[in-house]
């Protein structure tokens, strides 16, 4: 099982040899099988590669993420520059470099906000339904 520390900073090669940049943070979800005093397992979802990745990885791509605008602003126009790749397209991952299948095509690094079930202030997520599960 890979270790986040290793992932972060591994360079990312299309499958044609084209270096794409950096991975600049690990997207994670909490859905594997449940580990006692934990709560589900931890499985990488993606990888966040390019120039704006700063902008996601600071939360200024969330919706409701309150900040001066001027800086609100700046980071939404860098963070259309981040490349995320969901973990599918992950051909091979060695010594630091990871290498994408044949195909593979970046994908919004904003989560969609009708899809996304990330927990929202006051207790619901994204998707309308309750954190709490009531």
């Amino acid at each position: 099982m890979p270790r986040m520390g290793e992932l972060l900073g591994s360079e990312v090669l299309g499958a044609d040899g084209t270096s794409l940049g950096r991975v600049k943070d690990v997207r994670v979800v909490q859905d594997g099988p449940y580990v006692e005093g934990f709560g589900a397992a931890l499985r990488v979802e993606g990888i966040l590669t390019g120039r704006g990745a700063a902008a996601t990885l600071l939360g200024f791509d969330r919706a409701g993420v309150a900040g001066p605008w001027p800086l609100v602003s700046l980071f939404r126009r860098l963070e259309r520059r981040a490349k995320y790749y969901s973990w599918e397209d992950i051909d091979t991952w060695d010594d630091g470099v990871v290498r994408l299948r044949a195909g593979a095509e970046p994908r919004a690094a904003t989560p969609d906000p009708s899809t996304s079930t990330i927990p929202r202030p006051g207790g619901s997520s994204a998707s309308g339904g309750s954190s709490t599960g009531s």
